[in-house]
């Protein structure tokens, strides 16, 4: 190993590799994820504090404001503005594992079998879940992963259209916010 090799090692960069992998791809709200994490890649003997899981949410708030102009020349006119809001929230975190050791080329498998909330929003377009992992390892920069989560409705995709009957009136679209009906 070279001057450069033994400087990563002694960083710990790419040192411990994290992976998640899904017993099944996508889950109704309330039933849990099932799967396993594993850990690997050791380039020596690695402490780790600790394994956390988090469940978290990346979604958009549709705002639509209304706005009354009135001009002389023009009368009153009525304008609709959209405004959209991204944010992240962490829905759940658990910890998997706390305070061992991963041998030099060790490959540990470590289950899931995190229960979800009930009322989670299916995965379309104003809604994304990603599982992430985070591996502490004190010392070292810390071993990190993240794969999307999709969220079904009634065991099936949801498309990122939905479909509804316009009957005439003047409902919001599916996922947005309604902060005050006019």
């Amino acid at each position: 190993m070279g001057l450069f090799g033994k400087l990563k090692d002694a960083v710990g960069i790419g040192s411990m590799k994290a992976e998640i992998n899904y017993a099944v791809p996508g889950i109704s709200p309330g039933e849990p994820i099932l799967g396993n994490v594993v850990l690997h890649g050791a380039a020596s003997d690695t402490k780790v504090t600790s394994v956390l899981l988090q469940l978290v949410n990346f979604g958009v708030d549709v705002e639509t404001v209304d706005v009354v102009t009135e001009d002389y020349y023009y009368g009153t006119e009525w304008d609709t503005y959209e405004r959209q809001f991204k944010h992240q929230t962490v829905l759940f975190e658990q910890f998997l594992a706390q305070d061992f050791t991963l041998a030099k080329g060790q490959r540990l498998e470590l289950p899931m079998d995190i229960s979800t909330p009930p009322d989670l929003l299916a995965s379309d377009k104003y809604n994304r879940y990603v599982v992430k992992i985070h591996v502490d390892i004190p010392g070292q920069i810390d071993a990190k992963c993240a794969k999307p989560l999709k969220v079904l409705v009634g065991g099936a995709a949801v498309s990122a259209e939905p479909e509804y009957v316009d009957d005439g009136g003047d409902y919001p679209e599916p996922g947005e916010r309604v902060l005050a009906y006019y």
